[in-house]
């Protein structure tokens, strides 16, 4: 099953594809992000291996070698092509700031927030056409695969999201991260929500979760020492969410070498 878009500057398509589906090794003109909606995908860079699955995304730059290949009975993803200097162009005239936007190879976007915009902007292709489309779609991009944080224009919001990060192996508060967006609980709680698709808690234990599957990839450290490192009080609490979220055990997963092998 597939779904396209096509624009001058912008091209997706979401594909559904059963284990044993792999494509050929090509270099693309355009930056490629790949995200996974469902299932497990493969993607081969240049020499280096990467395993995705439940959000996790990867952007290729043009003229790199890349492959995609399923790794589980069945996978949804979605891919974006997108001309960078026209994205450049638009950043520029809608920012007015001159230095190029850079975007993360590595990123995680909400699965279902990714087919809510999707669908949208396959409904307002057909009833509008592409007038304004690629705007959404470049403002879509700048928030959540740029560098720069960009969850809202607001800089309180900045500030949220690099507290979160620099304090994530600590006791994050809700009460804190409000005071720093100058909000009430209540006000912070649903705004958060509406712009990650996650509650602070929920957000919190993702981002726990992301490193804490760095750590067991390419660390040795045990189990209690990467629950310590991530903000878990215990293996016990990472190996509850860890199930939750990622589906296996920690120690499964690390026996498994993750779902990311380097090839040197």
């Amino acid at each position: 099953m597939q779904l396209k878009l096509e624009l001058p500057n912008v091209n997706i398509q979401v594909r559904n594809e059963r284990s044993g589906w792999q494509e050929d090794m090509v270099e693309t003109a355009r930056h490629r992000l790949t995200v996974t909606l469902s299932g497990k995908i493969g993607v081969c860079v240049g020499l280096r291996d990467f395993r995705l699955q439940d959000g996790e995304a990867i952007l290729c730059g043009p003229e790199v070698q890349c492959q995609r290949f399923v790794t589980s009975e069945q996978a949804t993803f979605v891919t974006m092509d997108f001309d960078k200097h026209e994205f450049d162009r638009w950043w520029q005239q809608s920012s007015g700031e001159d230095t190029p936007v850079t975007f993360q190879e590595l990123t995680t976007i909400v699965p279902e927030m990714l087919k809510r915009h999707v669908n949208m902007w396959m409904r307002e292709f057909l009833e509008y056409g592409d007038a304004t489309l690629e705007r959404d779609i470049y403002s879509f991009l700048k928030t959540f695969v740029a560098e720069r944080s960009a969850f809202s224009e607001d800089e309180s919001y900045d500030a949220v999201f690099s507290y979160i990060e620099q304090n994530v192996a600590q006791v994050i508060r809700v009460d804190d991260l409000s005071r720093l967006a100058n909000q009430s609980k209540y006000q912070f709680i649903r705004n958060f929500n509406v712009l990650t698709g996650y509650t602070p808690y929920q957000y919190i234990t993702r981002l726990r979760l992301q490193k804490a599957k760095h750590l067991l990839r390419y660390s040795n450290l045990n189990l209690l020492e990467v629950s310590i490192a991530v903000g878990f009080s215990s293996p016990a609490q990472l190996n509850k969410h860890f199930i939750d979220w990622v589906g296996c055990k920690p120690a499964r997963f690390r026996e498994n070498k993750g779902h990311r092998v380097e090839t040197t």
